[in-house]
């Protein structure tokens, strides 16, 4: 029993060392949170598609702060789960960006270059498509809601999808 203690012990020592030398390769937590989205993304992508909002607030919590901390291209690469969010989970996304209204002012001014944007010329159905179900669930969930900072954010965010276009960079 002892021998049998000492090995579980020994075992865990080392699963919780190996565990603590993965988490220090991370040079922020905007890397950690970003790694990890990118290893749930399908996940996730399932859980907002089938509109699972109680589930999803871990993850929206992450999205957000992922965006807040971001660097380099960052935005581009998270930018259309945020849209997705917004389309399926709009209130809860809304919530969060009301709490981080630069965030929310920063994705917005973004969107022209990080949302719809197509750099290689192979996706602009794709984001065109986006852009309509984002309007759409928009202005669906504007008819419904009535927190007066939450419209005030939704109502910017339809004024500036209906005034960009999508484009393509070839």
């Amino acid at each position: 029993m002892k021998k049998i203690l000492f090995i579980y012990l020994c075992f865990f020592a080392l699963f919780s060392y190996a565990e603590q030398a993965n988490i220090k390769k991370y040079k922020s937590l905007t890397n950690a949170n970003l790694d990890w989205y990118k290893s749930n993304v399908l996940d996730v992508k399932n859980l907002l598609l089938n509109r699972k909002c109680s589930e999803a607030v871990p993850f929206v919590n992450t999205l957000g702060e992922i965006w807040q901390f971001r660097d380099g291209a960052i935005g581009t690469e998270i930018s259309p789960m945020i849209a997705q969010s917004f389309i399926s989970c709009p209130h809860l996304t809304f919530l969060w960006f009301d709490k981080h209204p630069k965030a929310f002012d920063d994705w917005v001014a973004s969107l022209p270059t990080t949302l719809l944007t197509d750099y290689d010329g192979s996706y602009t159905d794709e984001l065109s498509i986006l852009k309509k179900e984002l309007l759409v669930s928009l202005k669906s969930y504007l008819k419904l809601n009535n927190y007066e900072n939450i419209e005030l954010l939704a109502h910017d965010l339809v004024n500036k999808l209906e005034t960009t276009e999508v484009r393509v960079v070839d």
